[in-house]
């Protein structure tokens, strides 16, 4: 059976949604700050943003990024996880809340070198949480390597608190199989990792192209590559 170990805090701004990713991040790996003040407090159009990036010794690149808009009205939680060095799939999560209308989008994308199917590790959580409206995506150039594990729930806010244990079960549930996986090269699955980066630069996205008519392509590109991604 795994075993946990408890871990020290990361630097980051501890609201309550905050702590809950904290501590079940700190059952599995330890959280390096990154010095990269410039993201720490900046604006996109509207949305006041804090970004921090981490290293996880045995896996590789965290990030955490909250923004908020119109007094509140509008909240934005991001967390993504890129496996260095160990050979599992990049990890998004988006939760936003719109003047109570929840959303909560958990992505998988396909950077691994030896790819296997995970569907036996979800099929459970999908289940649960079946009952939860299903939200629709526009289409883009990543839904080719968008693994199937991914999950789009839409509600109100009456529909808060089981998006929060979605949450939690997932992220558990990814970063239990991240322990698990076998060690890869790193230098060989940064490259790797690095496609999907490239992509989004290259073909644009969601976020992505707010970034860019906001805050320009150069202060986009840093972004992505030192703080989101870390590549």
């Amino acid at each position: 059976m795994l075993q946990k170990r408890p871990k020290r805090p990361g630097r980051l701004k501890k609201t309550n949604k905050t702590m809950d990713y904290l501590r079940i991040i700190e059952k599995y790996y330890e959280l390096s700050p990154k010095d990269l003040p410039e993201y720490e407090k900046y604006k996109v159009g509207p949305m006041t943003v804090e970004a921090k990036a981490y290293s996880l010794p045995g896996l590789g690149h965290m990030s955490f990024m909250r923004g908020k808009a119109l007094f509140g009205l509008m909240k934005m939680d991001t967390l993504v996880f890129n496996p260095f060095e160990k050979d599992m799939p990049l990890f998004s999560l988006d939760r936003i809340t719109v003047s109570g209308k929840e959303k909560l989008l958990i992505e998988l994308f396909e950077t691994r070198l030896a790819p296997v199917s995970l569907e036996q590790y979800f099929t459970d959580l999908i289940e649960k949480y079946q009952l939860l409206d299903d939200g629709k995506s526009e289409p883009r150039w990543y839904d080719e390597i968008r693994l199937p594990e991914t999950m789009y729930k839409v509600g109100k806010k009456n529909k808060a608190a089981a998006f929060d244990n979605l949450s939690g079960d997932y992220l558990e549930r990814f970063l239990c199989l991240c322990s698990e996986a076998k060690p890869c090269d790193a230098q060989t699955k940064t490259a790797e990792a690095k496609k999907y980066t490239d992509g989004l630069l290259s073909h644009g996205g969601a976020a992505t192209d707010v970034y860019i008519k906001e805050k320009g392509r150069e202060f986009t590109e840093r972004f992505l590559r030192e703080c989101m991604f870390g590549v």
